[in-house]
């Protein structure tokens, strides 16, 4: 009998997916308490309790042209967007729902007033981990896209929000028929989009793929998911590959060890595991084998783990003209000292030699 964990976290009842009876991937075996914070939750699918966020295998397909997507399903909507993601879109959406994102609504149209309702959901920070030509780290994914608008200026951050598309007719769920895993104009089954109304016609699509800074077609990466960034720990990094915190020089042991402790005294709310999921009321919970001791699902945090923001991200920050291979230094230099590539944020647009078409490779592995 198939169930769906409703992901127990305050929004399964309210939202549409949770009548649902899809079933969750779920381990076979029992893990200690001292496990490292990151699980597979399903294919193509990773979620990293540290921070927390969600992690998800990509492929680049597309360098150059108008987009409708960042990323989409296999076979759906390549050619026009970036990135390709394996992973199903209802997993995505259970796995976002576990580490506590609240899901709004994808654009509609309201009949009663003549006029389409911008998507809703909790605010988020989209970024891409990879190996790059400055470095293990992360970049904003609006770095890899251009106004089609205002050729030539630069697209900051975009007001992603987490709308958790929506059920179909027959009842499947509309990111898996159509694809629309991160959108930037107006899909009624979005999961991830903009939270602004943008229109899909061809003459008003106002991004493209800038194929300045989107590596070759092929590249691995995997695109981070998270509860919007606000406060990052600025790093400035010099021309020479000094570095300063405020106005004060450090080394990269000192970075790292005020990320530690900024990370360790972050507002988080809650330090136990969120409620056990609850089954759909078609459905009960499958008993547990006699004699068997209960396991912790693979779903549910690690004991004592936190549920809101934990690991802080360091932004590296140039000032003045500064290299990449100065960069990838810095962040090989903070990674000697514990800071994994998930916490570290570079722009390549702000660098002074960024390659084009930055490299391929293999994509960074979780952990």
């Amino acid at each position: 009998m198939k169930y769906f964990l409703a992901l127990g976290l305050g929004f399964a009842a309210a939202h549409p997916v949770a009548a649902r009876q899809d079933a969750a991937p779920s381990s076979t075996s029992a893990e200690p308490a001292s496990q490292p914070r990151v699980s597979v939750f399903a294919d193509g699918v990773t979620i990293d309790w540290r921070f927390p966020l969600v992690e998800l295998e990509a492929r680049v397909v597309l360098r150059a042209g108008p987009l409708e997507l960042l990323a989409c399903s296999p076979r759906t909507r390549e050619h026009e967007s970036i990135l390709q993601i394996p992973a199903r879109p209802l997993h995505i959406f259970q796995a976002c729902g576990l580490i506590g994102l609240q899901p709004g609504a994808p654009v509609h149209y309201d009949a009663a007033n003549d006029r389409w309702i911008a998507p809703t959901g909790q605010p988020l920070t989209l970024r891409v981990l990879g190996s790059f030509e400055f470095g293990d780290v992360t970049l904003p994914v609006e770095a890899w896209m251009t106004s089609l608008k205002e050729p030539g200026r630069e697209t900051r951050t975009i007001p992603w929000v987490f709308a958790g598309s929506r059920v179909v007719e027959g009842g499947a769920f509309g990111a898996d028929e159509d694809g629309t895993i991160v959108c930037v104009v107006d899909f009624s089954t979005a999961l991830i989009t903009i939270g602004e109304v943008h229109s899909a016609d061809d003459e008003l699509l106002w991004l493209g793929a800038d194929p300045r800074y989107v590596p070759k077609e092929g590249t691995r990466c995997r695109l981070l998911v998270s509860a919007r960034i606000d406060d990052p720990l600025l790093l400035h990094v010099l021309p020479d590959g000094g570095l300063r915190i405020a106005d004060k020089g450090v080394t990269a042991q000192d970075a790292a060890a005020r990320w530690r402790r900024t990370s360790e005294s972050a507002p988080t709310g809650r330090s136990d595991p969120p409620a056990k999921p609850a089954l759909t009321p078609e459905v009960s919970n499958p008993a547990t084998p006699a004699g068997a001791s209960p396991q912790r699902d693979r779903n549910t945090p690690p004991p004592g783990n936190k549920t809101e923001s934990n690991w802080r991200v360091i932004e590296l920050r140039p000032e003045g003209q500064v290299a990449s291979a100065v960069m990838r230094r810095v962040s090989t230099a903070l990674a000697a000292e514990g800071v994994p590539p998930a916490a570290m944020l570079v722009d390549p647009r702000s660098l002074s030699d960024a390659r084009q078409s930055p490299p391929g490779g293999s994509p960074i592995k979780p952990g």
